[in-house]
């Protein structure tokens, strides 16, 4: 859907032909869809372990479809795509943009809604909307929770801020395992290298989980 809204149309010509001519956009989703898991299963024979899959990128999704209408025209084709690829790990990236997400016009993120998707992953910017400790006990039981760390502001700080943020994340989330500390989207361009360094030497000091 996200690819239909964005990239082979427009948001304003998908909502109108999902009122007006449904079964001709349902085949437009599925040759679409078909496409995905070509690439998906072409991945998978070159050696990829999984998949980042993400959803509602760009916005116009989350503020304009009706839960049905999510259930019908997304939920059902990235069920498909995602159950017919094998793959050990398969994250789903619940996108989102300032004006819109799961929780503005329902509750779908604290109801439990995404357990319907077939992944083992649940990946999103915990900094905006549902946050991490909260939707982890909602999810825990089937997913592994990846975010916290904010991909917009988190590693243009200073190295001693950007421990400290690390650390007070493990130690507030970490606890009982199923976590993984995560950028909750495409991180900021303006990132030096030496901040991904300084998360991943604070990860390996306090966050890794002893057998």
């Amino acid at each position: 859907m996200t690819q239909a809204l964005h990239g082979v149309s427009r948001p304003e010509t998908v909502h109108k032909h999902l009122k007006e001519h449904l079964d001709a956009l349902r085949k437009g989703l599925e040759t679409i869809n078909e496409s995905n898991i070509e690439f998906m299963k072409a991945g998978v024979e070159q050696g990829c372990p999984g998949f980042f899959y993400g959803i509602a990128g760009r916005g116009s999704y989350w503020s304009q479809f009706s839960e049905v209408e999510l259930e019908e025209c997304t939920l059902k084709y990235d069920k498909y795509a995602l159950e017919s690829v094998d793959a050990a790990i398969k994250m789903l990236h619940i996108c989102n943009t300032l004006d819109e997400n799961p929780e503005n016009d329902g509750v779908l993120m604290t109801d439990g809604w995404f357990k319907k998707y077939p992944v083992n992953i649940l990946n999103w910017w915990d900094h905006h909307f549902t946050p991490a400790l909260e939707a982890k006990e909602v999810y825990k039981d089937k997913f592994c929770i990846a975010a916290c760390l904010d991909h917009k502001f988190t590693l243009i700080k200073s190295p001693a801020d950007i421990d400290k943020e690390v650390i007070e994340v493990i130690e507030s989330v970490g606890e009982g395992g199923g976590f993984i500390l995560a950028g909750g989207c495409t991180v900021n361009i303006a990132a030096p290298i030496w901040a991904y360094d300084t998360v991943g030497k604070t990860v390996e000091k306090y966050g890794v989980y002893k057998r």
